[in-house]
């Protein structure tokens, strides 16, 4: 079916596990911090959108599957961010992107193991950030190997990607002092498998779309649309 798609290696572990192990041994020999995901473009126009709408550089931002650590890293070189997280369930990507860190001398970010599906994953922050993760939990295998409908994303990824994403921002009440209650947004999420439609139809109603990164529009077929959605989320 023309809506349909089958599973991927791209999401699985195992995929990443070697792609971030070639890529460390790479980045040893030549200091090549490897593949940004979607492009350095796409990454500098999501870094420049976090500079120029975060006033307060304290403010927590974590990446959510980090992979090589660069887009962090940009941030805290371009925008002087002080307190930055980022983390992966690829054991090889967090090592190469500590290395990476280590080299670019970005002292202001740390990166960690975690697996975000799992209950036992339990970190904060004020600003989520994903680039690809969610696309990569859309293309797990399912149990029983069926394929995945493009217009709906496996429920149980979703409902647990969402749960997540709430637990780990934390809520700033209106009576505590002013600190990060300046940030216009909470979650912002780019992607190449979904829409923006998409994307909006499938945080709501926890999360409530205040803008999105405009891109350079193509046309086919009749029809107009974009490589790549990033849309911006605050908590409803």
């Amino acid at each position: 079916m023309e809506d349909e798609f089958e599973p991927s290696c791209l999401g699985t572990k195992e995929h990443w596990d070697c792609a971030y192990e070639a890529e460390l041994l790479n980045f040893v020999s030549s200091q090549e911090e490897g593949e940004i995901w979607f492009g350095e473009k796409v990454q500098n126009e999501t870094v420049n959108y976090i500079v120029q709408h975060i006033e307060d550089r304290s403010t927590c931002i974590m990446d959510i599957g980090c992979g090589n650590g660069m887009f962090l890293i940009q941030l805290a070189s371009k925008g002087s961010f002080s307190n930055l997280k980022g983390f992966d369930y690829s054991q090889k990507a967090v090592e190469l992107a500590r290395s990476v860190a280590e080299n670019r001398q970005a002292t202001a970010v740390d990166f960690f193991l975690g697996d975000f599906l799992s209950d036992e994953f339990d970190h904060k922050c004020q600003i989520a950030i994903d680039k690809g993760t969610y696309d990569a939990i859309s293309l797990m295998p399912t149990a029983d190997g069926a394929p995945c409908s493009v217009k709906q994303a496996p429920d149980f990824y979703r409902q647990v990607y969402k749960r997540t994403v709430l637990n780990c921002i934390e809520k700033v009440s209106s009576s505590s002092s002013s600190r990060h209650k300046n940030s216009p947004f909470q979650f912002l999420i780019t992607s190449c498998n979904w829409t923006e439609d998409e994307l909006c139809q499938f945080f709501q109603p926890e999360f409530i779309k205040v803008d999105t990164i405009k891109r350079k529009a193509f046309s086919f077929g009749g029809s107009t649309g974009q490589t790549f959605s990033t849309v911006v989320f605050r908590k409803v």
